[in-house]
């Protein structure tokens, strides 16, 4: 078994007077490929939140590399890609700079980039094959190409784990099968550890190591191969959940839900 990159123990967060994740228990594993689903309001993003030191919980305990959340040594450790809808696209900055945000996490705000930093850019801009574009204003792209740029820059301080939150939304069925193709290989080529949180309860199990279904408390986690069945995920969603194919789209249909 690989070494633990994440513990976490007996972890309970509140946000304002109601708890939002209850007694979780879990480890993510050094080159694992981890996808959290779940209902909206589940927990999912307050656990990367967690994970990176930005919530404090109430009570238990996390490490991270080893050590708390947050912690100095860590800088650089971890790249994260958050919400799109955090990103405000009409701001006139180019591809390029966006990614070179990402390296002053790791040169400092106040360095003058060097030469090796762009040339660090540049290989990471062509290795989610957005190099062509780098002059291109953010806001000009697609929703698949912004998610590679938004990858690029997370990359750019050469982390051992990426935490991504909701990734394909916004992205179209066509563009997704290429984005977890690009995270695979991503994955493969930088020795990564790959946290994944997504409502895409079809596509997600084909493209991760390991499910984790979360609703405020931890009701499923191991291979992906295994865990996930109608049964198992009525006690996450709370109503049946149906497999359909259409195409060579697998898609899980959510029933309606019963209190």
């Amino acid at each position: 078994m690989s070494e633990s990159v994440v513990e976490i123990k007996d972890l309970w967060v509140s946000l304002g007077h109601d708890f939002i994740l209850r007694e979780i228990n879990l480890e993510i594993h050094r080159g694992t490929f981890l996808g959290f689903i779940g209902p909206n309001g589940g927990g999912k993003t307050t656990l990367l939140q967690v994970i990176l030191g930005l919530i404090k919980p109430n009570r238990g305990e996390v490490r991270v590399f080893g050590r708390p959340p947050g912690h100095h040594k860590n800088k650089g450790l971890i790249g994260y890609v958050p919400q799109r809808a955090f990103a405000d696209l009409s701001f006139p900055v180019s591809v390029f700079d966006v990614v070179m945000m990402g390296r002053y996490s790791k040169i400092g705000l106040w360095h003058k980039a060097t030469i090796e930093d762009r040339r660090q850019v540049l290989e990471i801009l062509e290795a989610v094959e957005m190099a062509h574009l780098r002059d291109r204003p953010i806001g000009h792209l697609s929703g698949g190409e912004q998610q590679r740029v938004f990858i690029a820059q997370a990359l750019a301080s050469k982390p051992q784990m990426l935490l991504l939150d909701e990734p394909t939304s916004g992205i179209d069925s066509k563009a997704q099968g290429a984005f977890y193709g690009l995270l695979g290989r991503l994955r493969k080529e930088l020795s990564l550890t790959m946290v994944l949180v997504s409502h895409d309860i079809g596509a997600v199990p084909y493209h991760t190591d390991e499910i984790a279904c979360l609703n405020q408390r931890l009701h499923l986690h191991g291979k992906s191969t295994e865990v996930l069945d109608g049964n198992g995920l009525k006690k996450v969603y709370g109503c049946e959940v149906e497999m359909l194919v259409h195409g060579k789209i697998p898609h899980r249909v959510i029933g309606e839900h019963r209190d």
